[in-house]
């Protein structure tokens, strides 16, 4: 539970630029890949937010450039046919160090 409205704006915003980072991350796929594995246990606080990483963590084998082209698909065949990406891509774009940064945050938040 959060302790304020700000709080929870605070985490949406980390994990929407860090989904932002995951979908992008061509020239950071190690980071990348290393970054999803860290969340695989993380709840993110957004249904959309966690369909949309579970959707990424399934192309994150895949070659950096395909996962944006192959996500609107891969987004369908979960059953999101409407899902609107534009929030995500628009993102300001972070570094590796950033998303690292980002993901140990959000895992720390939600550990007991």
């Amino acid at each position: 539970m959060f302790a304020s409205t700000a709080d929870l704006d605070n985490v949406l915003a980390a994990e929407r630029q860090l989904l932002g980072f995951l979908i992008h991350a061509s020239s950071a796929a190690d980071a990348a890949r290393g970054i999803t594995q860290r969340l695989k246990a993380y709840r993110f606080e957004s249904l959309e937010h966690q369909v949309l990483f579970e959707c990424v963590a399934g192309l994150i084998t895949h070659q950096p450039g395909d996962i944006q082209s192959q996500l609107p698909a891969q987004l369908v065949r979960a059953g999101f046919p409407d899902f609107d990406l534009r929030r995500f891509l628009g993102v300001p774009k972070a570094t590796a160090e950033q998303a690292e940064q980002l993901c140990t945050s959000l895992v720390r938040s939600a550990s007991p």
